[in-house]
Protein backbone atom coordinates (compact mmCIF):
# COMPACT_ATOMS: atom_id res chain seq x y z
CA UNK A 1 0.00 0.00 0.00
CA UNK A 2 2.98 2.55 0.89
CA UNK A 3 4.71 1.47 -2.46
CA UNK A 4 1.32 2.61 -4.46
CA UNK A 5 0.96 5.67 -2.59
CA UNK A 6 4.19 6.53 -3.27
CA UNK A 7 3.90 5.69 -6.88
CA UNK A 8 0.38 7.69 -7.02
CA UNK A 9 1.95 11.02 -5.49
CA UNK A 10 4.89 10.77 -8.20
CA UNK A 11 2.60 10.28 -10.88
CA UNK A 12 0.67 13.13 -9.57
CA UNK A 13 4.23 15.53 -9.01
CA UNK A 14 5.16 14.67 -12.88
CA UNK A 15 1.24 15.94 -14.17
CA UNK A 16 1.75 18.98 -12.36
CA UNK A 17 5.09 19.62 -14.08
CA UNK A 18 3.45 18.75 -17.28
CA UNK A 19 0.56 20.91 -16.52
CA UNK A 20 2.78 23.61 -15.20
CA UNK A 21 5.27 23.90 -18.96
CA UNK A 22 2.11 23.36 -20.40
CA UNK A 23 0.38 26.65 -18.91
CA UNK A 24 3.50 28.52 -19.04
CA UNK A 25 3.97 28.23 -22.47
CA UNK A 26 0.62 29.09 -23.16
CA UNK A 27 0.06 31.91 -20.69
CA UNK A 28 3.68 33.28 -20.38
CA UNK A 29 5.31 32.80 -16.63
CA UNK A 30 3.99 36.05 -15.06
CA UNK A 31 0.33 35.27 -16.76
CA UNK A 32 0.25 31.73 -15.81
CA UNK A 33 -1.08 30.66 -12.31
CA UNK A 34 -1.22 27.79 -9.76
CA UNK A 35 -5.28 27.55 -10.29
CA UNK A 36 -4.52 27.44 -14.32
CA UNK A 37 -1.82 24.38 -13.51
CA UNK A 38 -4.16 22.57 -10.95
CA UNK A 39 -7.00 22.68 -13.78
CA UNK A 40 -4.38 21.54 -16.36
CA UNK A 41 -3.71 18.95 -14.41
CA UNK A 42 -6.38 17.62 -12.70
CA UNK A 43 -5.79 18.02 -9.10
CA UNK A 44 -6.08 20.67 -6.23
CA UNK A 45 -4.67 23.85 -6.14
CA UNK A 46 -3.24 22.14 -2.21
CA UNK A 47 -1.42 19.31 -4.47
CA UNK A 48 0.19 22.01 -6.42
CA UNK A 49 1.80 23.79 -3.32
CA UNK A 50 1.97 20.04 -1.72
CA UNK A 51 4.34 19.43 -4.52
CA UNK A 52 6.03 22.36 -5.45
CA UNK A 53 5.27 25.04 -3.36
CA UNK A 54 4.72 28.09 -5.30
CA UNK A 55 5.26 28.65 -8.99
CA UNK A 56 9.08 29.66 -8.68
CA UNK A 57 10.16 26.21 -7.27
CA UNK A 58 7.66 24.50 -9.91
CA UNK A 59 9.77 26.52 -12.49
CA UNK A 60 12.83 25.18 -11.09
CA UNK A 61 11.98 21.37 -10.71
CA UNK A 62 10.78 21.67 -14.53
CA UNK A 63 14.25 22.73 -15.31
CA UNK A 64 15.79 20.16 -13.09
CA UNK A 65 13.36 17.37 -15.11
CA UNK A 66 13.43 17.92 -18.59
CA UNK A 67 16.31 18.61 -20.58
CA UNK A 68 16.07 18.53 -24.30
CA UNK A 69 17.68 16.68 -26.96
CA UNK A 70 19.99 19.62 -27.90
CA UNK A 71 21.39 19.78 -24.28
CA UNK A 72 22.68 16.27 -24.52
CA UNK A 73 24.45 17.14 -28.27
CA UNK A 74 26.03 19.58 -26.78
CA UNK A 75 27.91 17.18 -24.17
CA UNK A 76 30.71 15.56 -26.96
CA UNK A 77 33.43 17.31 -29.23
CA UNK A 78 32.42 16.27 -32.72
CA UNK A 79 33.93 16.75 -36.88
CA UNK A 80 32.08 18.61 -38.98
CA UNK A 81 30.08 16.45 -40.78
CA UNK A 82 29.21 14.43 -37.67
CA UNK A 83 28.57 17.42 -35.52
CA UNK A 84 25.92 18.94 -37.81
CA UNK A 85 24.53 15.14 -38.61
CA UNK A 86 23.99 15.25 -35.33
CA UNK A 87 22.60 18.54 -34.77
CA UNK A 88 19.98 17.62 -37.42
CA UNK A 89 18.89 14.96 -35.30
CA UNK A 90 18.83 16.62 -31.89
CA UNK A 91 16.34 19.05 -33.56
CA UNK A 92 14.06 17.03 -35.18
CA UNK A 93 13.95 14.80 -32.10
CA UNK A 94 12.88 17.78 -30.02
CA UNK A 95 10.36 18.44 -33.12
CA UNK A 96 8.93 15.06 -33.01
CA UNK A 97 8.36 14.57 -29.16
CA UNK A 98 5.62 17.46 -27.30
CA UNK A 99 7.42 17.61 -24.04
CA UNK A 100 10.59 18.99 -25.68
CA UNK A 101 8.77 20.97 -27.70
CA UNK A 102 6.77 22.92 -24.70
CA UNK A 103 10.77 22.83 -22.43
CA UNK A 104 12.40 24.90 -26.07
CA UNK A 105 9.22 27.10 -26.17
CA UNK A 106 9.46 27.90 -22.40
CA UNK A 107 13.12 28.67 -22.80
CA UNK A 108 12.39 30.80 -25.98
CA UNK A 109 9.20 32.68 -24.67
CA UNK A 110 10.35 33.01 -20.77
CA UNK A 111 13.75 34.83 -20.70
CA UNK A 112 12.60 36.74 -18.50
CA UNK A 113 12.30 34.48 -15.65
CA UNK A 114 16.06 34.26 -14.44
CA UNK A 115 16.13 30.62 -14.14
CA UNK A 116 15.14 30.28 -17.64
CA UNK A 117 17.31 33.19 -19.00
CA UNK A 118 20.31 31.37 -17.04
CA UNK A 119 19.67 28.29 -18.69
CA UNK A 120 18.89 29.77 -22.29
CA UNK A 121 22.02 31.33 -22.28
CA UNK A 122 23.95 28.30 -20.94
CA UNK A 123 22.76 26.39 -23.85
CA UNK A 124 23.08 29.22 -25.94
CA UNK A 125 26.61 29.45 -24.95
CA UNK A 126 27.91 26.06 -24.77
CA UNK A 127 26.55 25.75 -28.66
CA UNK A 128 28.42 28.88 -29.70
CA UNK A 129 31.44 26.88 -28.09
CA UNK A 130 30.92 23.36 -30.03
CA UNK A 131 30.19 25.09 -33.17
CA UNK A 132 32.86 27.43 -32.96
CA UNK A 133 35.42 24.00 -32.56
CA UNK A 134 34.10 22.03 -35.02
CA UNK A 135 34.70 24.65 -37.55
CA UNK A 136 38.18 25.56 -36.30
CA UNK A 137 38.35 21.44 -36.41
CA UNK A 138 37.95 21.77 -39.59
CA UNK A 139 39.80 24.26 -40.81
CA UNK A 140 43.08 22.20 -39.11
CA UNK A 141 41.94 19.72 -41.40
CA UNK A 142 42.26 22.03 -45.11
CA UNK A 143 38.46 21.43 -45.03
CA UNK A 144 37.48 25.14 -45.08
CA UNK A 145 39.54 27.96 -45.69
CA UNK A 146 41.65 29.86 -42.57
CA UNK A 147 40.07 33.02 -44.04
CA UNK A 148 36.53 32.27 -42.44
CA UNK A 149 35.82 33.99 -39.67
CA UNK A 150 34.15 31.13 -37.55
CA UNK A 151 33.21 32.62 -34.51
CA UNK A 152 30.67 34.92 -36.78
CA UNK A 153 29.90 31.62 -38.93
CA UNK A 154 28.90 30.09 -35.68
CA UNK A 155 26.85 32.85 -34.68
CA UNK A 156 24.72 32.88 -38.38
CA UNK A 157 23.73 28.89 -37.76
CA UNK A 158 22.75 30.12 -33.98
CA UNK A 159 20.55 32.69 -35.36
CA UNK A 160 19.16 31.01 -38.22
CA UNK A 161 18.06 28.03 -35.65
CA UNK A 162 16.65 30.29 -33.37
CA UNK A 163 14.76 31.87 -35.98
CA UNK A 164 13.26 28.80 -37.48
CA UNK A 165 12.37 27.26 -33.89
CA UNK A 166 10.55 30.64 -32.70
CA UNK A 167 8.47 30.57 -35.61
CA UNK A 168 8.65 27.46 -37.56
CA UNK A 169 9.08 24.75 -34.88
CA UNK A 170 4.79 23.50 -35.65
CA UNK A 171 5.15 23.64 -39.32
CA UNK A 172 4.54 20.87 -41.73
CA UNK A 173 7.60 22.22 -43.62
CA UNK A 174 10.20 22.28 -40.15
CA UNK A 175 12.04 18.97 -41.61
CA UNK A 176 12.70 20.97 -45.02
CA UNK A 177 13.31 24.33 -43.74
CA UNK A 178 15.64 22.41 -41.10
CA UNK A 179 17.98 20.77 -44.17
CA UNK A 180 17.67 23.98 -46.31
CA UNK A 181 19.43 26.05 -43.39
CA UNK A 182 22.27 23.66 -42.78
CA UNK A 183 22.90 22.70 -46.12
CA UNK A 184 23.00 26.90 -47.15
CA UNK A 185 25.00 27.13 -43.77
CA UNK A 186 27.42 24.31 -45.42
CA UNK A 187 27.61 26.06 -48.90
CA UNK A 188 28.21 29.66 -47.19
CA UNK A 189 31.64 28.31 -45.04
CA UNK A 190 32.53 26.07 -47.99
CA UNK A 191 32.40 29.60 -50.25
CA UNK A 192 30.04 28.46 -52.49
CA UNK A 193 27.23 31.41 -51.90
CA UNK A 194 26.83 33.97 -49.43
CA UNK A 195 23.25 33.68 -48.90
CA UNK A 196 22.54 36.89 -50.04
CA UNK A 197 25.22 38.82 -47.65
CA UNK A 198 25.56 41.69 -49.60
CA UNK A 199 29.49 41.75 -47.94
CA UNK A 200 30.78 38.20 -47.89
CA UNK A 201 34.04 38.95 -46.46
CA UNK A 202 31.65 39.44 -42.93
CA UNK A 203 32.54 36.07 -43.09
CA UNK A 204 36.52 36.67 -43.40
CA UNK A 205 39.02 37.46 -40.24
CA UNK A 206 40.95 40.31 -40.87
CA UNK A 207 44.06 39.87 -42.49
Amino acid sequence: MARKTRDEAELTRQRILKAGLSVIVRDGYEAATLEAIAREACVSRGAVYWHHNGKAMLVEQILNEYSTPLEAYLEAPETLSSGLSHLKRALMETANRQEFMLVTKALLMCKWEPRIDQRNKQIQDRLNSKLCHMLEDAQNKGELDNSLNTEQAAKWLQCALLGLFSYGLEQHSFTELLDSTLTLFLLWIRGATTLGNPDPSALRSNP
